[in-house]
């Protein structure tokens, strides 16, 4: 009996033992699950605070958060909630970020174009000064008029090409000139005197109130130099004698006449229009840089123009490239910022880590009842081994006392006893035979005398019956 007790605690360990050991397996896969899962979050966590770094500090700084909220291992605390509140706020913040992003793209979009134009304006004026190989003012139609004149065969030139300074006139007076003057004036169409048929219906069909050297002018009788000032012709020369004549019918009178300023610190230009020795009309100039009349005074101004808008258009490309780098950053941006949520929602904080934690707590519960269940056996077990070994030892000293007795007449005595045993067996057993049989025979007698109490009991109740009808007779 202690032998099979023995054995069937022997079994027991061995399967509550292999529980243990299926479930620490279990463990240790799930705690190298949840190892391999925190190490891809924390990576995954590095290189999106990596991306989003260059444009938002805050959002990289809420993603090194959260991963310093996750734990360093499967033995350390879980944080849920904070975990949880971080990375819906980064979520929104993400969100926020990528329409502000939007809107800023717009913007640059916006500043592009705008650059664009300009860089395009500046391309149509290089175009147009290499076009015309002079400086040619900005007037409405006069670039049209000019290219249509050259079509049809006419050389035509403007009419501050015919003039030049004289050599002592000063910057300062030359702009003085040409503001007295003005531009519409300057860029009088002149042509040869046998072409002027002929330019005129061109001139007149652009309809843009272009000026054309029409006809041979003549010095007007009866007008004199002006008086004041210093005259405008008197500082100019020209080898056209049309353009001297007609300057001579229309600005001849015309005068330059300096004015301290008020507060004496520069002087003014003004020009008089005066004839007949009287005062006309009289205007303040205002002076720009000269320009227009003197061959090497436009090479100039063409070569800096020239230089000017070449610098200006390579500027304008490198903001443009500036920009469009910009804009490429921040859509990129934008579409990290976007893809975010979803990339934190397939990292599943916090709830793959709270699965995780769940799954090793269970498994851990598991392991504590497999590990009492084995020291309740291996107790059993032990106080078996114990009882078995305290057998043995009486077994041992009964052997120890039996050594040096007569073990034939032991036998024979046991074999008496076994045999005297059997038939005390066989006796009792034919006793509780006989006391079988005595008991029904004693339960068949029963039977009888209740039977015979029974129809005693009938007898009577039909003496009574027959008693009473007597006395009633």
């Amino acid at each position: 009996m202690l032998f099979r007790s023995i054995v069937t605690l022997t079994t027991r360990s061995e399967e509550a033992n292999r529980c243990l050991c299926e479930h620490q397996a279990e463990r240790d896969e799930c705690a190298a699950k949840t190892n391999t899962y925190l190490s891809a979050a924390n990576r995954q966590c590095d290189e999106l605070a990596e991306m989003v770094l260059d444009f938002s500090v805050e959002i990289a700084e809420q993603l090194l958060q959260a991963q310093r909220l996750m734990p360093a291992d499967v033995d350390a605390e879980l944080h849920i909630d904070p975990i949880r509140a971080l990375i819906a706020d980064t979520k929104l913040a993400a969100t926020r970020t990528a329409e502000t992003m939007q809107d800023e793209q717009h913007r640059l979009a916006g500043e592009k174009e705008r650059l664009e134009t300009q860089r395009q304006k500046h391309e149509r004026e290089l175009l147009r000064l290499e076009h015309f190989e002079d400086v040619v003012p900005e007037l409405d139609g006069l670039d049209e008029t000019l290219d249509r004149l050259r079509q049809s065969g006419i050389g035509p030139r403007l009419l501050f090409q015919e003039l030049a300074f004289l050599p002592e006139v000063s910057p300062e007076l030359q702009a003085a000139v040409e503001s007295a003057l003005g531009i519409s004036r300057l860029a009088t169409i002149v042509v040869l005197q046998k072409d002027v048929e002929r330019a005129r219906q061109c001139v007149l069909d652009a309809g843009q109130g272009l000026r054309l050297l029409d006809a041979n002018a003549v010095r007007r009788t009866g007008v004199t130099q002006p008086k004041e000032g210093t005259s405008v012709l008197g500082l100019v020369r020209t080898e056209n004698e049309r353009v001297r004549m007609h300057l001579q019918a229309t600005v001849g009178t015309l005068a330059l006449l300096p004015q301290p300023a008020p507060d004496g610190a520069d002087q003014h230009w003004f020009a008089v229009d005066g004839s007949g020795g009287e005062r006309g009309a009289r205007w303040r100039l205002e002076l720009d840089e000269p320009r227009w009349i003197g061959e090497d005074t436009r090479r100039q101004v063409r070569q800096r123009e020239i230089k000017r808008l070449q610098s200006a258009i390579e500027q304008l490309s490198a903001e443009i490239k500036t920009i469009e780098g910009e804009v490429q950053r921040r859509k990129c941006a934008r579409e990290t910022l976007v893809r975010l949520p979803a990339q934190l929602d397939g990292l599943d904080l916090p709830g793959s880590l709270e699965r995780f934690w769940s799954s090793l707590h269970q498994l851990a519960e598991r392991i504590d009842d497999s590990k009492r269940r084995v020291s309740e056996i291996e107790n059993d077990l032990g106080t078996s081994r114990y009882e078995r070994d305290r057998l043995a030892e009486a077994i041992a000293d009964l052997q120890k006392q039996l050594k040096g007795c007569d073990v034939e007449g032991v036998k024979k005595r046991l074999d008496d006893l076994s045999k005297t045993r059997k038939e005390t067996t066989e006796a009792i057993g034919s006793c509780r035979k006989e006391q079988q049989d005595t008991q029904k025979k004693k339960t068949s007698l029963d039977a009888e005398v209740a039977s015979a109490e029974a129809e005693l009991a009938e007898t009577h109740a039909l003496v009574a019956d027959a008693r009473d009808e007597l006395v009633t007779v």
